[in-house]
């Protein structure tokens, strides 16, 4: 039976058993989510493991089965645990998965260097460890949805800082586009068809 701890062991931030803002490793290592992600880059500093999201238990069974008190915290060395997951990730060395950034947006209407600029983000992502694809379209009113798809957090963050990729989206807010939202997200199944002709 999971502990359910009650907070991040590196922020302290309070996780309640009913929240779904906490990541736990096989051995219930137990983080926020800002800090498993942005932080930790997906894998826990302290076994090397993925993390996933911490199940919530029902509420009846908290009745009877209740959640840890022990507050656990721990220093960790970021640096060194963000430059080994780095070079796991450049040797392939992560656990296999698929992460999705879809990037729902509308454009305002000026073009200056967004076709270079965009061309620019496909060919640097391309390039990236861990980039798995991208899909992009876009309707006549402006409104449209690119999707990069990614295998490990690590890959993700790793396209998120770096410089170019930083400068492009900031462009985007400040050129380019009258609103768009970012979401994140873990592949649990993918289906695919393609229509083929005699």
């Amino acid at each position: 039976m999971l502990a359910l701890r009650p907070n991040c062991e590196h922020c302290g931030t309070d996780l309640p058993p009913d929240t779904d803002l906490a990541r736990i490793c096989s051995f219930e290592c137990t983080f926020c989510r800002e800090c498993a992600t942005w932080e930790f880059l997906g894998i826990c500093p302290n076994c090397g493991g993925e993390f996933v999201t911490r199940p919530r238990r029902p509420t009846a069974k908290l009745e009877t089965s209740p959640a840890s008190t022990e507050i656990i915290r721990q220093e960790h060395d970021l640096e060194a645990h963000q430059r080994r997951v780095n070079e796991r990730l450049v040797a392939g060395d992560l656990p296999d998965q698929t992460w999705l950034v879809s990037f729902a947006n509308e454009r305002i209407p000026n073009d200056t260097g967004y076709a270079q600029t965009a061309e620019l983000m496909d060919s640097l992502a391309s390039q990236q460890p861990g980039f798995l694809g991208v899909d992009s379209v876009r309707g006549d009113d402006g409104d449209g949805i690119t999707v990069s798809r990614w295998s490990s957090v690590a890959a993700l963050v790793a396209w998120r800082r770096l410089g170019a990729h930083a400068e492009a989206r900031g462009r985007g807010r400040s050129e380019w586009y009258a609103s768009y939202r970012s979401d994140v997200t873990r592949v649990d199944r993918t289906a695919e068809f393609r229509h083929t002709t005699a």
